[in-house]
């Protein structure tokens, strides 16, 4: 969902793709490290070294997606999710447990820094969490590569249940309420269920 509606040019078009092929995939890492020997600062995304795990590749850009303005608003949720946090999300009725800023980062830095601070966000049982990506001022097109770059990267990961721009106290369309997916155990929940 975006507001409000922005025609982009297919110069725009050309240039965003052009930037995106630019960007060289990942190696897929083979043997992570386990949750025990991860140690990364949440707030900090500068020290993150895990690669990402499916490869960057401009697949994650259809031929017909949408390039998004700073001011555009995004939102995304699985099928199934209830109505009651949905409604939470839309009007930033969450309390953040944790805050990633990537201000000026390139995509490249910005896909190792979330994919680390994703999953130490799940093993430290962290649901609710605010992805600051800013709006574009600084980037050499004026548009916003991360924002766009976003809605379509968390919506290939597995462990996004929903997403949606946030309230301004928060970063407003500069940063996204990020809802993530908690598998609990019967011993620590009394059954087992993910939220």
């Amino acid at each position: 969902m975006t507001s409000p509606k922005h025609r982009i040019s297919p110069e725009e078009t050309a240039l965003f793709r052009e930037v995106v092929k630019t960007i060289p995939p990942l190696p897929k890492d083979k043997h992570p490290s386990s949750p025990k020997h991860r140690s990364p600062p949440i707030s900090t995304p500068s020290h993150s070294t895990h690669p990402c795990h499916p490869p960057l590749a401009t697949s994650l850009y259809p031929e017909d997606a949408e390039i998004l303005g700073a001011e555009d608003s995004l939102h995304f949720a699985r099928s199934g999710l209830q109505q009651r946090v949905l409604r939470q999300l839309q009007r930033g009725q969450i309390h953040p447990e944790a805050h990633l800023d990537l201000h000026q980062q390139t995509t490249t830095n910005a896909v190792q820094c979330l994919t680390q601070f994703i999953e130490t966000c799940i093993t430290q049982r962290k649901r609710w969490v605010v992805i600051i990506h800013g709006k574009g001022h600084f980037s050499k097109t004026g548009k916003p590569v991360l924002k766009n770059f976003l809605n379509q990267w968390l919506r290939t990961r597995p462990e996004i249940l929903a997403f949606h721009s946030a309230k301004p106290k928060h970063g407003g369309t500069g940063a996204l309420y990020v809802l993530l997916k908690i598998h609990y155990t019967k011993h620590q929940e009394g059954s087992s269920h993910a939220y």
